[in-house]
């Protein structure tokens, strides 16, 4: 939904503040884990949500747990950012920042992979329900499940990366 992109940010932005390395790479790999848990158990929640009150209740649903989101980060998420300052957003020194960035080789070859890596997840998660649903007349429940079994791959992939990557580096891991 629209609201866990946001909630995905901020936790990935909570992580590398805290932590840096090894470390963050381990630990952004259980983050991995729990976010494709929750990503798993929507459809299957959605499913019998939609079964026993109907696919409006699900945007109710959707509704509360965006507000109670927002309501945690107003008034519990502590700020982490020790970096802050004001002169970030101005124009020049934006620019600035951006240049650093995108000239850098290694930050562009993370960003492929984590833009691949996303993009078929994403593409799993547009195209799955349709293509289970209409096309192969599974109902909302089954394709739940179905997502659910596709997921507990995804989990013991980012268990595994998360194990490895103290072992054999972060750069060796995406060559891997």
């Amino acid at each position: 939904g629209i609201g866990s992109g946001g909630a995905n940010l901020i936790a990935r932005v909570l992580l590398r503040d805290k932590l840096e390395g090894p470390r963050l790479a381990e630990m952004s790999s259980y983050y991995s884990m729990a976010n494709v848990g929750l990503i798993s158990l929507a459809p299957l929640a959605g499913g019998y949500i939609q079964h026993f009150l109907g696919w409006r209740a699900s945007f109710i649903f959707l509704v509360a747990l965006a507000f109670l989101a927002l309501i945690v980060s107003i008034f519990i998420l502590p700020e982490t950012n020790i970096h802050r300052h004001r002169d970030y957003l101005r124009p020049r020194i934006f620019k600035m920042s951006l240049h650093s960035l995108f000239s850098n080789q290694l930050y562009l070859i993370y960003a492929a992979f984590l833009f691949l890596a996303y993009g078929s997840m994403m593409a799993w998660i547009t195209i799955g329900p349709v293509l289970l649903q209409n096309q192969f007349g599974f109902s909302p429940i089954q394709f739940g499940w179905i997502a659910a079994l596709i997921s507990i791959c995804y989990f013991f992939g980012a268990f595994t990366n998360g194990r490895l990557v103290k072992r054999v580096g972060i750069t060796r891991m995406l060559l891997i």
